[in-house]
């Protein structure tokens, strides 16, 4: 019998009063001892012919296992990656009104010359000469578009129509201001930046817990700290097996602020899915934090 990532021959099965049993039919509790390994809550047991294709099965069970284990760790920078590779050209939208048309013709030549790098594309909605109307907020309506007026001016019904639409109208008499209000639009648009700094490495010798938000294990530090607060990645001969964030450290059984270079000490983990930690594999220690581009 194959259940998961491990296998029995049936040596005993006994009913649910504890008396041997023979054969169970469906929905029959019985309680199956001999199994390789624990298997694990949820996974299903299935009857097989011989013990060479159980254990077939199970090698395959538990390569599916830790395959799913290293798609579901999948770092806040990859996902930033996917993200952009799937998403690289951003829109601001704009409708541009001008007290004059020379006015108008130099806003939009000058919106044209801000260097987005590629990654913001601008729409010019609609250009016009004279005060903020009606027609113009209805086209910007629910289409996440700005209004820019350059010397002209918003009737009150127009200026609580735009406010009920949640339609935002800017109005400047120096153009650099207007500009700069749409180059801060654009920079907003912007993914912000992952920057990763490495901490130092710890060499796990011990392992005294695994569950499946959590690790409680212990090691020596290689090189640089370790502190609450950082976050590790988990590596096994160089290949990586997922992430997961320092919640407490000790050293001989005490809570302490850090750990360095030559300490042993104790690590608590939290992990967003279960990582079987091994004596032997390394926690690489780095620090995380976003940071807004600007162009």
């Amino acid at each position: 019998m194959v259940g998961g990532k491990t296998y029995v021959k049936i040596p005993t099965m006994l009913y649910f009063m504890g008396k041997q049993k023979g054969k169970a039919t469906p929905s029959t509790p019985v309680t199956v001892t001999g199994f390789k390994d624990l298997p694990n809550f949820g996974d299903r047991f299935v009857e097989v012919a011989d013990e060479k294709t159980a254990r077939k099965m199970a090698l395959l069970n538990a390569q599916a296992q830790q395959d799913e284990m290293a798609s579901a760790n999948v770092t806040s920078s990859d996902l930033l990656r996917m993200m952009n590779v799937a998403d690289n050209s951003k829109v601001l939208n704009v409708i541009i009104k001008g007290d004059v048309l020379g006015s108008v013709t130099s806003v939009v030549d000058s919106l044209k010359m801000i260097d987005t790098k590629g990654e913001i594309t601008l729409n010019i909605v609609s250009t016009g000469v004279g005060d903020i109307n009606e027609n113009d907020v209805y086209m910007a309506a629910g289409g996440n578009t700005v209004i820019y007026g350059f010397n002209v001016s918003v009737p009150i019904n127009i200026s609580k129509m735009a406010a009920r639409d949640n339609v935002p109208v800017r109005l400047y008499k120096v153009i650099y201001e207007l500009l700069d209000d749409a180059k801060t639009e654009m920079e907003n648009l912007l993914d912000a930046e992952i920057i990763e700094e490495d901490k130092g490495e710890m060499k796990v010798l011990g392992v005294f817990r695994t569950e499946k938000t959590s690790i409680i294990g212990g090691g020596e530090v290689l090189n640089g700290d370790v502190r609450t607060g950082y976050l590790a990645r988990v590596i096994r001969n160089k290949e990586y097996l997922g992430e997961a964030e320092v919640t407490s450290v000790q050293k001989e059984k005490m809570d302490v602020d850090s750990l360095v270079a030559g300490e042993t000490g104790g690590l608590a983990l939290k992990t967003t899915s279960k990582i079987d930690l091994q004596i032997g594999d390394r926690l690489k220690f780095f620090v995380r934090e976003t940071k807004k581009r600007t162009l």
